[in-house]
């Protein structure tokens, strides 16, 4: 015997629907995690304080604070912490280069074995650091 379902219920069914007129948020390449470490940055402080300035100028042309916030602010800040990360990558890798080569200007140098051991560990120090 077949059996065949069937809800005999006095509850009255709702439905709902919404339309949005905002845009759905997109996704991107994936998380992005803003580094702590520039907050002990001087340089960067004042920098940022000087981008949040303008920020704030630029506020009363969006309709809400929500907006300016979402649409402006939060992208500048990933921008700016980004570049940041970018230019501390790029002198990282200037300073290494510099130190490789001047451990080859060492170990090419005519001196005594014990000072280029010397002078070789106190440049290995400078580009671990």
């Amino acid at each position: 015997m077949e059996s065949k379902d069937a809800a005999f219920t006095d509850h009255l069914a709702i439905i709902l629907r919404v339309a949005l007129s905002a845009q759905c948020m997109t996704r991107g390449k994936g998380y992005w995690r803003m580094n702590p470490a520039y907050l002990d940055d001087q340089n960067f402080i004042q920098t940022f304080k000087q981008h949040w300035k303008m920020w704030r100028k630029n506020a009363h042309h969006y309709p809400s604070r929500v907006m300016w916030w979402c649409r402006l602010v939060k992208r500048r800040i990933r921008l700016l912490f980004s570049r940041t990360g970018v230019e501390s990558c790029r002198e990282r890798e200037i300073m290494k280069h510099f130190y490789c080569s001047a451990m080859y200007v060492v170990l090419q140098d005519e001196r005594d074995s014990g000072d280029k051991v010397l002078a070789l560990k106190i440049l290995k120090a400078k580009i671990i650091d």
